[in-house]
């Protein structure tokens, strides 16, 4: 049963929506406060929740081919599982939030900024996209197996102690903020440049510099160093003293 997003609207809001429901386009929901549930099986283009706070679960079988947007639904509590979008998924501010279900699918950027409440992340999770998990300073550990083939932001969790053997992140990696991880070399960037603190640690298999939007190996970095600030550099210099002392070969 295929229907307007207009009509699903009204069907959902009445309490009288059928199972199996499908939506052609943009199902808004934006600030229904008063709704407490969606129809099992529930499946559309895309899906905005936005300030749903009375909203504590979502329906077995929801499928969303585009992107689904929880934003600030602080009563949400668990995500159903075998979840699958197609798109993006975005869970700012999801506080209530304690845990991620496992074979959960995201194409897309995954955005977990302010969900405070998340103590862990599934086993083997996959994010096609960004993941960003800005300000999650409940969460203590990444799984193992972590794939990113976006960025990895992890500014603000302070709850971090270690990244997880076998991380894997294609594009970039911030970890701004994390004080408390015990396995990265931190370099102090000279004067005027963005961000006060670089992490050196092992990722993709091997030890790896992060500069801001720059993720790659030791060899790689110096080389991107001394094409923007010439040869023998500070900067480069504060570089490789912090590879060494990652790699243990300086005290």
């Amino acid at each position: 049963m295929t229907i307007t997003p207009d009509n699903a609207r009204k069907l959902i809001l009445a309490g009288t929506a059928p199972k199996n429901m499908s939506v052609a386009g943009l199902l808004d929901l934006t600030g229904c406060t008063g709704l407490t549930a969606l129809p099992e099986g529930l499946t559309c283009d895309w899906l905005n929740l936005t300030g749903c706070t009375g909203l504590t679960a979502l329906p077995e079988g929801l499928s969303v081919a585009g992107w689904l947007n929880l934003t600030g639904c602080t009563g949400l509590t668990a995500l159903p599982e075998g979840l699958s979008v197609r798109g993006w998924l975005n869970l700012t501010g999801c506080t209530g939030l304690t845990a991620l279900p496992e074979g959960l699918s995201v194409a897309g950027l995954l955005n977990l900024t302010g969900c405070t409440g998340l103590t862990a992340l599934p086993e083997g999770l996959s994010v096609a996209g960004l993941l960003n998990l800005t300000g999650c300073t409940g969460l203590t550990a990444l799984p193992e197996g972590l794939s990113v083939r976006g960025g990895l932001d992890l500014t603000g969790c302070t709850g971090l102690t270690a990244l997880p053997e076998g991380l894997s992140v294609a594009a970039w990696l911030d970890l701004t903020g994390c004080t408390g991880l015990t396995n990265v070399a931190w370099f102090a960037k000279p004067a005027g440049h963005e961000g006060r603190f670089g992490p050196v640690c092992r990722v993709n298999g091997g030890t790896r510099v992060s500069l801001g939007c720059f993720l790659g190996a030791a060899d790689e970095a110096y080389t991107a160093i001394a094409a923007k600030y010439g040869p023998d550099s500070e900067y480069e210099a504060i570089v490789r003293e912090a590879v060494e002392r990652f790699e243990g070969t300086r005290p």
